[in-house]
């Protein structure tokens, strides 16, 4: 570990942070991801890579993770984390289930070398190496193997077996509300790094978190 991530280790635990649960480098990483993401999105949208995309489906499906999931930002009350959530909101209601389920199935591709099973959990969100469910959106709906796999053939008939025509369609439907995802993100950067008086404490993280969040 470096001197700088000593010294934000050390920041972490002694001053706290009362908007995040007291996690602040935790919130800084948070910033940062989501900034990544709205680059990629950018690029994509620029200019059509089937390897960035993978990078898009694996922090898409992340997004949906943290949010969903995640208590710390979960259940947060501060400001840009109740905005993230609105957006991640309003992307799940414009997705189908058909194209959710396609969207995980896309991550999963694009995430594990070798994709020859899925997690299973039964009705409670046990996992269950016998019951043949997947558990997605949360703990809000669990569906069969079968159906995924169905899911998946509706949605190649659609587009044809193209799977890059649902890529393009996807980043068409998502991007204006990734790009909400920008509203405030620098703002609150400094708000936090300035409470932890980043700049002086950790320079080197401090410029270097700087720059990619006016990228």
């Amino acid at each position: 570990m470096s001197i700088d991530e000593r010294l934000l280790d050390e920041i972490r635990y002694s001053k706290g942070f009362e908007d995040f649960s007291k996690e602040p480098t935790e919130y800084l990483q948070f910033l940062q991801w989501v900034k990544d993401f709205i680059c990629i999105t950018k690029q994509l949208n620029r200019m059509p890579n089937r390897w960035y995309m993978q990078l898009f489906y694996i922090n898409l499906v992340g997004l949906f993770d943290v949010i969903l999931n995640k208590s710390s930002i979960h259940a947060s009350n501060d400001s840009y984390a109740i905005h993230v959530k609105q957006c991640v909101n309003d992307m799940l209601t414009i997705l189908t289930d058909d194209e959710y389920l396609f969207i995980t199935y896309k991550r999963h591709c694009a995430a594990h070398p070798l994709q020859n099973k899925y997690d299973l959990f039964d009705s409670l969100g046990n996992k269950k190496d016998k019951t043949k469910c997947l558990k997605i959106r949360g703990v809000e709906k669990i569906y069969s193997v079968e159906d995924m796999i169905r899911a998946i053939d509706r949605n190649l008939a659609i587009y044809d077996n193209n799977e890059m025509l649902f890529d393009a369609e996807l980043l068409r439907k998502l991007t204006p509300f990734i790009l909400k995802l920008q509203n405030g993100i620098y703002k609150r950067f400094l708000e936090i790094a300035k409470s932890l008086d980043l700049a002086y404490s950790s320079p080197q993280i401090f410029a270097t978190l700087n720059q990619i969040m006016l990228a």
